[in-house]
């Protein structure tokens, strides 16, 4: 059930969501400049980069256990708190799946095409665009809360169409991917590795199309 208010205690539970999604995105630029490191290359800085993606993610579990913090049972809150938990949920898991395609190409050192390179590149290129978009999420939804309103309700799924097409952008690069692998010459074990990595750096955009779709049903009239 949804109720118009917007007491101080759920204020201050989208204020901290909005914190944790920025904080999310730090880490995910963080990510991206750490693989478009590593691939193809030994990138000396990438255990550095790789334990400042990991204090990222501590850093936003602390956020997410103060966003519960502020979630008393009684508390009146605008929307359904099950709905409201499972987007912190969701985007607490941003991390942990970038952290896991870090370690995945850590497991063997491909040498791969410039062309293969590229298309690699360009798929981390267009991880963080989605992710941005999380915190614009919290503010527009935040606004939709206070009011119930049409226009405000019109700018939540503007965002949640926006992340569903920059999705659906990093999976047609994702398939280009799968595509040159599958064509060129390359022991299986490489042509193996190589696929598992783009389809766990694809799990880090997916993942920012499930919340916008929590954020949809959190909004529906």
């Amino acid at each position: 059930m949804r109720m118009p208010i917007m007491n101080n205690l759920s204020a201050m539970a989208f204020d901290k969501l909005y914190e944790h999604a920025e904080k999310v995105k730090e880490g995910v630029w963080t990510f991206q400049q750490a693989m478009e490191c590593r691939i193809g290359s030994e990138c000396p800085s990438y255990g550095e980069l790789f334990e400042t993606v990991q204090r990222h993610q501590q850093e936003a579990e602390t956020i997410a256990a103060e966003v519960l913090a502020l979630m008393p049972v009684s508390v009146l809150f605008p929307v359904d708190k099950y709905q409201f938990f499972n987007w912190l949920h969701l985007q607490d898991q941003v991390l942990p799946l970038a952290l896991d395609a870090m370690r995945w190409i850590r497991h063997r050192h491909a040498t791969v095409s410039e062309e293969l390179k590229g298309r690699l590149i360009l798929l981390m290129d267009a991880i963080p665009d989605p992710v941005e978009e999380l915190g614009k999420l919290v503010q527009e939804t935040r606004k939709y809360l206070r009011s119930f309103s049409d226009k405000h309700r019109s700018s939540v799924m503007d965002v949640v169409q926006s992340i569903h097409q920059e999705v659906q952008e990093t999976l047609r690069i994702c398939d280009m991917v799968h595509e040159f692998v599958f064509s060129a010459e390359m022991d299986p074990l490489s042509a193996c590795h190589l696929i598992r990595l783009s389809e766990k750096i694809l799990k880090v955009a997916v993942q920012t199309r499930t919340i916008a779709d929590v954020v949809r049903a959190m909004t529906l009239k």
